[in-house]
């Protein structure tokens, strides 16, 4: 009788062992985690520091470039991390709003100009800390003065190298001679080279527009043509 007891009490244990389902604790199941919010970044890729933009007006214009980082650009809207706009502030007078990426800064004096650029939220508020970069920048006018060219005319025996070419007045033409004999270049009413011996050069500054056929005057048949225009 005894052994039947201490039988059915081991059937039961086997019984309910099998039947139970094991218990598997997942670390952080009942844990909700937190969002990533990853902060917005930016540089300012034009102009460069200390650039100089030119003009030929009274006032210039300088094109602003930026390049972001984890920003999606928006003109309004409740305040939201990762979203926002541009605040511009010119030479710490001017400030206001920007939603482009490339914007172009009008009516700029000649001289330097500081832009302070901050990311905002679509509040307006600033972030915390605030994202802020800056450059310097100078607007300058652009020389519109006709720059001088050096021009080279070789002097042979009998002949001018090359032969036709065209400059503009103020510009300079060097005439070498590299022939044996003393040679010469003469446009009458537009320039003169005087005798240029051999191995030596002259430079003569076209003074005067104009057009012809110059010569050696100790070789007459000696000829070369030369157009001088003037500068616009």
């Amino acid at each position: 009788m005894r052994k039947l007891i201490v039988f059915g009490i081991l059937l039961v244990l086997l019984f309910g062992c099998i039947g139970e389902e094991p218990v598997v604790e997942v670390p952080g199941d009942n844990e909700t985690e937190a969002p990533v919010v990853l902060v917005p970044s930016f540089e300012i890729i034009s102009p460069d520091s200390d650039e100089v933009v030119l003009t030929t007006e009274e006032l210039g214009a300088a094109d602003i470039v930026i390049s972001t980082q984890n920003l999606i650009l928006r003109q309004s809207g409740s305040k939201k991390d990762g979203e926002g706009h541009f605040v511009f502030t010119l030479d710490d007078v001017d400030t206001f709003s920007v939603y482009n990426k490339v914007f172009t800064l009008e009516n700029l004096a000649q001289g330097q100009h500081t832009l302070e650029v901050e990311i905002v939220h679509n509040d307006g508020s600033s972030y915390s800390p605030a994202i802020t970069r800056s450059v310097n920048f100078y607007v300058e006018h652009e020389s519109t003065e006709y720059v001088p060219v050096e021009h080279t005319v070789y002097i042979n025996d009998f002949s001018f190298e090359p032969s036709d070419i065209t400059v503009n007045v103020d510009d300079i033409v060097v005439f070498v001679n590299q022939g044996e004999y003393p040679r010469s270049a003469l446009c009458a009413g537009l320039f003169d080279s005087g005798v240029v011996k051999s191995g030596d050069s002259v430079r003569v500054v076209m003074t005067t527009a104009g057009e012809c056929d110059y010569i050696s005057y100790n070789y007459p048949s000696m000829k070369a043509h030369i157009t001088i225009n003037e500068v616009d």
